[in-house]
């Protein structure tokens, strides 16, 4: 893929994510567009060959955002990655890790995978790695008082593979989602729920999505 269509692809599949299924701020691989915090194309070594990718680094730009880091690079070949913040950690809420926040993260990263996939016609797998820092003594939250877990997360960090079928991203995105974000609240039993992830319906998905957002929704199965 040539470098000028990576940055397009990516930034129109990025306002499609917005525009459609998150909102300003929520989602991932966002490109600024004033020219000190646009998108480059850069090239380095990565296992031990010369890797073109577009990079989006705004870790400068603080004042402008309001997480406190935010980093992202696109491969040619398809791989993204991202480095941020977490966005509540904040005002003294550090012991905190919301569902709804972390769910619409997590939304962001597979909607955007399944937005590019549809312009990639030999896409197979979309494989999610994930790993969560700085979570040992939290308490999982509904909302910012509403306690989902009576117990803090043991461990500092949860790391996880998932490799989805692209059939499942593309044909059932709701079941894709549950597969790759139950994992990480399962670090905790929640409150009233008997079976794990039994508390993962669309209905309380999509409601939980709507409550922080009017425009944040799933993929219907006709998107």
């Amino acid at each position: 893929m040539a470098n000028s269509d990576l940055s397009a692809l990516i930034g129109s599949k990025s306002e499609a994510l917005e525009v459609e299924y998150a909102n300003i701020g929520w989602n991932s691989f966002l490109p600024l567009h004033v020219p000190e915090r646009a998108p480059q194309m850069r090239s380095e070594a990565l296992l031990g060959e010369d890797r073109s990718f577009l990079e989006g680094m705004r870790l400068p730009n603080t004042g402008y955002l309001g997480a406190t880091l935010d980093y992202w690079r696109m491969y040619e070949d398809g791989v993204c990655c991202f480095a941020e913040s977490y966005r509540d950690d904040y005002a003294g809420r550090s012991e905190r890790l919301g569902i709804g926040l972390s769910l619409i993260k997590l939304h962001s990263i597979l909607a955007h995978a399944r937005l590019l996939g549809q312009e990639m016609p030999a896409i197979a797998k979309v494989i999610v790695h994930m790993e969560w820092k700085g979570l040992a003594q939290r308490y999982l939250m509904w909302e910012r008082d509403m306690v989902a877990s009576s117990q803090r997360i043991a461990d500092d960090r949860f790391t996880r593979t998932i490799t989805l079928d692209w059939a499942e991203v593309r044909d059932d995105y709701f079941q894709a989602l549950k597969k790759i974000s139950v994992p990480l609240f399962n670090l905790v039993p929640i409150i009233g729920s008997f079976e794990a992830g039994g508390w993962f319906t669309r209905n309380r998905i999509q409601e939980m999505f709507t409550n922080f957002q009017s425009k944040l929704r799933l993929f219907e199965a006709d998107d």
